[in-house]
């Protein structure tokens, strides 16, 4: 009952009432503004979310796998294999920060590791051609051992029979001597 008003007064009423309607008012658009700021709170985290998956996770998920490709394949590989895990990482290698940076290291790691593939398949294929030559000239051993062998075997023939014939040329002057 300030100045002098009283509580049934029609223009009291009028204006808590007003006042009331502007107080409904505010809470409505409080609850609505908490519902905005929710929703793009909301909005803003999946973006967040949708950028750390495009520029962090797919790039060192599409590495792992590159490296897992490669581990899996072993020493065997195509020679499709290794270009096709640096085709996956060649465009993230091309950023300017750190994962780039990896991506390039992973790069030169792949070719490395094919670089020392093919010298190693080349140094295979040599040791090879040496084991090759090596049988070749062990078979080429046995049968000149073989021959010397045989030239052996028949030397001793002829010795034995040179001396059954000296034998029988001693008894022959022995009796040429006797009857001479």
């Amino acid at each position: 009952t300030a100045a002098g008003k009283s509580p049934g007064d029609p223009a009291l009423v009028q204006k808590l009432d007003e006042v009331r309607g502007r107080l409904d008012y505010h809470l409505v658009n409080a609850g609505r503004n908490k519902l905005l700021i929710a929703l793009l709170s909301l909005f803003a985290f999946l973006q967040i979310m949708a950028l750390e998956y495009r520029w962090l996770v797919r790039p060192v998920i599409a590495m792992a796998i590159a490296l897992r490709g490669t581990a899996q394949a072993g020493d065997i590989r195509g020679p499709d294999q290794g270009r096709a895990s640096q085709s996956v990482i060649q465009p993230v290698a091309m950023r300017r920060d750190e994962i780039g940076m990896l991506a390039r290291a992973l790069v030169q790691h792949f070719r490395s590791v094919r670089e020392s593939q093919d010298s190693s398949k080349l140094e295979v294929a040599r040791i090879g051609g040496e084991l090759e030559r090596q049988a070749a000239f062990k078979r080429e051993t046995v049968v000149f051992q073989d021959r010397i062998s045989r030239i052996a075997q028949a030397l001793e023939t002829q010795a034995g029979q040179m001396s059954h014939a000296s034998g029988e040329l001693a008894t022959l002057s022995t009796s040429v001597d006797t009857h001479a």
